[in-house]
């Protein structure tokens, strides 16, 4: 009975593909036994019971290349002699090619043809078939070419977060877009202001346009990454209200992920930014405010040199609401040095005596002090002169006699003024007397005018006057 045999390499080469061969369900580790009749009679298959079906690994090579060694197909009779004139058609898989489609057995039963690979990486074949006999399959692995084309996916990359890393995929594909395991290199190239490198991460750092190469073997791509912030927007501050020292809270959108991309700022002054994301900032206020009074200051946060900011109640000093009696010492040094009087509720024109005291045990011991006042009324903005006493015993002695000797002074000169007064006041007592009031002939006066602007009678309308308001008057002396 005749017989099938096949080769293309060594058995060195056929053992090393072994493996990948036995992975493939139409090829198998093996040889099978192909019967037929002998002589000129037609060649048919017999099925052995022992035969397994079987496939031969033919080499491995580039997608697209030739094989170097030719496959060999051989075919024998029922005695193991060579059938030569055997007709074996050729057909491969896929693109793959071969040098002829039909070749015919030589003398030794030999039938051979070379086979080109097709262009798609992985397992592929090349089945040989002989009139009335099952077909023999052959395989061979088929690698990726060198890398051609790096892709990038997407090919442009927007960020709209300070700190946020830039997302993206690289394939490297051969010029017949088998992905190939060339490792890439990927570098940044311009726009160092606003995209950084740092453990194989690019993450943007300020607004503008950067680019990044990646590069596998010959083959590169540039991605485009463009940082345009969104402008920030505070929606929330807590707590209610702020104090130098505290933690506050601000909520919004379109912050950062990177406390060195936000600058938090608190009625002007800048914040400790100990926590950041997208929509919250946690942060710390320092102790360097001024004393002022309190009211709504901006709280403004800005990235990338676009701010969104919103009010809130903001107070340094230490407040004080007494009820009409009631009195506080306040001793402390940070309370003296910034207290704020509140209106007692539903009073909002409180009056408050203040009075410094001096808490020294020695009563030589002197202290000088400045009042200053800041709010909104009419002496917003005044300050009080600064008086300084003097530090020996015996300059508060000459200092005590030229009170007293100003005081004997100003004593004189206002007995002088109530002398004054007190005659003036009684020669208009003897005019009143001697003539009488003047008040009935005005108003005879006033109603003989009204009588001849038409008979109607006209009365002046006069404005109340409020608090604060100035009233010229006529005075018969200047010295009262």
């Amino acid at each position: 009975m005749p017989r099938i045999a096949f080769s293309s390499n060594s058995y060195s080469v056929v053992r090393r593909f072994g493996r990948a061969t036995c992975a493939v369900g139409v090829m198998a580790c093996g040889l099978a036994l192909l019967q037929a009749c002998s002589g000129s009679d037609p060649i048919a298959p017999v099925s052995p019971g022992t035969s397994t079906p079987v496939g031969q690994v033919a080499g491995t090579a580039v997608v697209g290349t030739t094989l170097d060694a030719p496959v060999r197909l051989a075919v024998t009779g029922s005695d193991s002699r060579p059938l030569a004139g055997t007709k074996v058609l050729w057909a491969a898989s896929g693109d793959g090619k071969v040098s002829a489609t039909e070749t015919i057995t030589d003398a030794n039963g030999v039938a051979s043809v070379r086979w080109t690979l097709g262009t798609v990486a992985g397992l592929q074949s090349l089945t040989a078939n002989v009139s009335g006999l099952s077909p023999v399959i052959f395989g061979a692995n088929a690698v990726a070419d060198r890398a051609a084309v790096v892709r990038l996916s997407p090919d442009l990359v927007r960020v709209t977060l300070l700190g946020d890393t830039v997302h993206f995929s690289t394939t490297v594909v051969d010029k017949y877009g088998n992905a190939v395991a060339t490792p890439t290199a990927l570098t940044l190239e311009g726009g160092s202001d606003a995209l950084i490198a740092a453990g194989g991460l690019f993450i943007a750092a300020n607004r503008g346009t950067a680019f990044i190469r990646a590069t596998a073997d010959t083959a590169s791509s540039r991605l485009t990454v463009l940082i345009d912030p969104a402008t920030p927007v505070v929606t929330r501050v807590s707590p209610d209200t702020l104090v130098p020292g505290a933690s506050v809270v601000i909520e919004g959108t379109g912050f950062a992920l990177a406390r060195d991309a936000v600058d938090l700022r608190v009625a002007g002054v800048r914040a400790t930014i100990t926590k950041v994301s997208a929509s919250r900032i946690e942060a710390t206020l320092p102790n360097s405010y001024g004393c002022v009074a309190t009211a709504p200051q901006p709280v403004q946060v800005t990235v990338a040199a676009a701010s969104g900011q919103l009010t809130a109640p903001f107070r340094t000093a230490t407040r004080v609401a007494l009820a009409k009696g009631e009195s506080a010492n306040i001793l402390d040094v940070d309370q003296v040095r910034c207290t704020e009087l509140v209106a007692p509720s539903g009073n909002s024109n409180a009056k408050y005596v203040v009075a410094v005291i001096n808490t020294s045990v020695t009563a030589a011991a002197t202290s000088g002090f400045e009042l200053r006042g800041v709010g909104a009324g009419a002496l917003a903005g005044q300050s009080a002169t600064p008086r300084v006493s003097a530090s020996s015993n015996v300059a508060l002695a000459y200092a005590a006699r030229a009170r007293a000797t100003a005081d004997m002074a100003r004593l004189a000169r206002e007995e002088q003024a109530d002398a004054q007064h007190d005659d003036y006041l009684d020669a208009q007592r003897a005019i009143s007397a001697r003539y009488g009031s003047p008040a009935p002939t005005w108003r005879a006066l006033a109603k003989a005018q009204s009588m001849r602007a038409g008979g109607s009678r006209v009365t002046a309308a006069r404005a109340p006057l409020s608090l604060g308001d100035t009233v010229t008057m006529k005075a018969l002396y200047g010295n009262c």
